[in-house]
């Protein structure tokens, strides 16, 4: 009866850790090979961090612990995992916009909103 007990209560904490994990969305770091736009907001190229929340939709992009970008987004299912961390973006006004990060092991892309996608300035 305790081998049960203990059995029940490992897969009880098991369950805990992965709402846990699932709740804190997806994160990891990219890299901008040329100025990108972000909701309006030009990122100079190099290497930044990024989180998304799912809760909220919210993707934040970071350089040296600060917030420099944020945009509204959704996730998108691909076919298969991304061996790496991938970027999609698109040329509009002859600007650079992201329109997608795909974090490495993943199956699903952090698209952001059209209307936050196609802008900038």
């Amino acid at each position: 009866m305790k081998g049960f007990t203990s059995r029940v209560t490992l897969v009880a904490l098991l369950c805990a850790m992965s709402a846990i994990a699932a709740a804190q969305g997806k994160s990891g770091t990219v890299t901008f090979y040329k100025d990108t736009a972000v909701n309006g907001t030009v990122l100079k190229k190099g290497d930044y961090r990024f989180k998304f929340d799912e809760q909220t939709g919210e993707l934040s992009i970071t350089q040296n612990g600060a917030v420099v970008a944020s945009a509204k987004a959704h996730l998108v299912k691909r076919d298969g995992k991304s061996r790496i961390t991938t970027v999609a973006t698109m040329e509009k006004d002859r600007n650079v916009v992201l329109r997608s990060i795909t974090p490495g092991g993943d199956n699903q892309a952090i698209t952001l909103n059209d209307s936050q996608a196609t802008s900038a300035n």
